[in-house]
């Protein structure tokens, strides 16, 4: 083994002694461009992704994250906005983000074992607000961590516990909440609704129309679900959601008659939130499939049946009077009178009907839809534009929302050339710096091209200057070659030839190489 590496650095020694200045020169450039472009190349190949582990630190808590990962993780990062955002390679972030929570630096030091630490002379209501701390901080952390939030402010208030006393004025836990976005985001309903959940699970006893939350400029982002302000930002919500979708829908079929960008919409879409019921009861006759109205012992209401019958004599006079006075006719009969009545009354049920009508709330109050458009109109084979046809596009537009009102006092139209001029800065700048990128992989493919084939064509000249071979110009009809030059090249790794051959065609390096040996001896 130590022999053939003996003879490879020889080989390299002759090899590298045989060439002359020019030729060495050649030859360290050559090698140099290949190195340099391959660094670059594996450079730009492994070039580490950068993503964000944590945004809004304090300055205490970002020095401490920096120091972890210089001294105890070896990571790369990198840092944004005064030193509070740090960035570190994708393949780090989610073990980092776990490790370093975990760790207890980003708790300003105060962790569960704080909260109930202390000795015999530690009160309940000491403990009681340190663990009220630990839970302001716990949910702080946890807001912290979203992506859009820069920094968050918990301040809870809750009550004390006295289980012993009578507690006819209990008051109820309450939660303040500020959260400060961080530049260029906002903050959705729904993740205000999760950080409010989030709140009345953490702490006992705490309602979700006691928690509150602002933003850093005094908005209030919280609401009571049976608060007036609640139910018109639902109304606000869900009117901009149908109005998106009109005019999504208006846009798009427009774009396909005049191109993308050529249309702008803007739709005005108010809805209907009333509450109406309308009870409607009708009575109808029993009837059959015919519709003739049928009596039927089922369908009685009520049933009433009065008889009477009575019998009796006349009654006589009053004493003293004529008719007491002894009658000169014969005597007969006494007189006698009877009666009967008998009366039914029967109520039959009517045929009662009741409808109830509910109004759905929400509905598109289609006659005051709004609509305005304005179209960057097509131009002509003289550059001028072409005059759009407005009643059919009135009409168009009409249709497409379901307007009932009158169309040319809710619909607007312009035709107006558009602004182009900040999208076509907006393109230039886009389009130069995607040229200047492809500029800088050109000439990095480039220069790797051009150390390689420079690598070769001076490899392929020192081995056919090292061996001799001269190359004749091709004569029109072929030459048989003499016996003796094939001779003379099957004999061409003879060392004896190849010494010769060193010294007719470079004396002078061959007696360079002779003076270098004579003074190392």
């Amino acid at each position: 083994m130590a022999e053939g590496l003996k003879k490879i650095s020889d080989r390299i020694n002759e090899f590298w002694a045989s060439l002359n200045k020019e030729q060495r020169i050649r030859i360290i450039v050559s090698f140099v461009v290949l190195l340099v472009a391959i660094t670059l190349l594996v450079y730009f190949l492994n070039k580490p992704s950068y993503v964000l582990l944590f945004s809004g630190l304090s300055s205490k808590d970002a020095g401490k994250v920096v120091e972890a990962l210089e001294n105890d993780y070896k990571v790369p990062y990198r840092l944004e906005n005064g030193g509070t955002t740090i960035y570190v390679p994708k393949e780090y972030r989610d073990k980092l983000r776990i490790e370093l929570s975990s760790s207890g630096l980003l708790d300003d030091g105060f962790t569960i074992d704080d909260a109930f630490a202390g000795n015999l002379s530690t009160t309940d209501m000491e403990r009681q607000k340190k663990y009220q701390y630990f839970l302001q901080k716990e949910i702080e952390n946890a807001i912290k961590s979203l992506d859009n939030v820069q920094d968050a402010y918990v301040v809870l208030s809750i009550p004390d516990e006295q289980p012993w006393a009578l507690n006819t004025d209990t008051k109820a836990a309450t939660a303040a909440i500020r959260i400060d976005m961080a530049p260029g985001t906002t903050i959705s309903q729904e993740q205000v609704n999760g950080i409010i959940q989030f709140a009345t699970k953490s702490v006992a006893g705490l309602k979700p129309e006691n928690v509150t939350v602002i933003d850093n400029r005094g908005n209030i982002l919280s609401y009571d679900t049976g608060d007036l302000t609640g139910t018109v930002n639902s109304q606000m919500n869900l009117r901009r959601e149908v109005e998106e979708t009109l005019k999504k829908n208006l846009q798009s079929m427009l774009e396909k008659i005049y191109g993308p960008g050529n249309v702008i919409v803007n739709v005005s879409a108010p809805l209907d939130f009333d509450y109406d019921k309308t009870v409607k009861t009708t009575y109808e006759p029993n009837s059959n499939e015919n519709g003739d109205v049928i009596n039927a012992n089922s369908a009685i209401r009520s049933y009433q049946q009065l008889k009477e019958s009575s019998t009796g004599q006349n009654a006589g006079g009053a004493a003293g009077t004529s008719s007491n006075v002894a009658s000169t006719y014969p005597a007969g009969n006494n007189n006698t009178s009877s009666s009967d009545r008998e009366t039914t009354t029967i109520n039959y049920e009517l045929n009662e009907i009741k409808n109830e009508f509910v109004k759905a709330q929400g509905q598109i109050d289609t006659d005051n839809i709004s609509v305005s458009v304005a179209i960057n109109p097509p131009k002509d084979e003289n550059g001028q534009p072409v005059a759009i046809d407005e009643g059919s596009i009135r009409n168009l537009i009409k249709n497409s929302v379901g307007l009932t009102g009158d169309p040319e006092q809710n619909i607007t139209i312009i035709a107006q050339a558009f602004d182009q001029s900040l999208q076509e800065e907006m393109q230039n700048a886009m389009n130069e710096s995607n040229r200047q990128q492809q500029t800088r992989m050109y000439i990095i493919l480039g220069l790797i091209a051009a150390a390689i084939v420079g690598g070769l064509l001076i490899g392929r000249r020192l081995l056919i200057s090292r061996k001799g071979t001269v190359v004749e110009p091709v004569s029109p009809v072929a030459q048989p070659m003499p016996i003796e030059e094939i001779v003379v090249k099957e004999n061409e790794n003879d060392p004896k030839k190849q010494i010769e051959r060193l010294i007719k065609q470079k004396p002078d390096v061959v007696a360079q190489l002779i003076r270098t040996w004579l003074n190392e001896e």
